[in-house]
């Protein structure tokens, strides 16, 4: 009986469309109050369906071939808690994201090291993006 409960229960909630005029309807308002959009966050996949942001190989040859990572320029989206939102993920100090080893933290600011070359990512008030701290 828990199984098919747990089982139903979520399907009973996405399907039910009252919540969802609800909660747009609340959003709305909150835009209204505020006197301008709120500005959606920017993540680069659907957590809610994680294979479509994965590429499929192609069938080819069984020869080696040595391509260079180009890495891009990491993307920082939040701060919470002493962890940063970086790429897609989250990670703590002295973590590796895309050839780069977290140094430093801050309230608004990552520190990234990537050999002698350090990169400092930070958060702007005007980006409209989350910034919290647990007490």
């Amino acid at each position: 009986m828990k199984k098919l409960l747990l089982t139903l229960l979520p399907c009973y909630l996405l399907s039910d469309t009252s919540a969802t005029e609800q909660i747009a309807h609340k959003l709305a308002l909150l835009e209204a109050q505020i006197h301008h959009p709120l500005r959606q966050l920017q993540i680069p996949y659907d957590p809610f369906h994680p294979g479509q942001h994965v590429q499929k190989r192609k069938n080819t040859k069984s020869s080696y071939r040595h391509h260079p990572k180009n890495h891009a320029k990491p993307v920082l989206s939040m701060i919470f808690d002493k962890k940063a939102f970086i790429n897609g993920k989250w990670v703590k100090e002295n973590q590796k994201i895309a050839d780069y080893v977290v140094t430093k933290i801050s309230e608004d600011t990552v520190f990234l090291r990537k050999g002698r070359k350090i990169i400092k990512l930070s958060l702007s008030e005007n980006d409209g993006i989350l910034i919290a701290k647990e007490e």
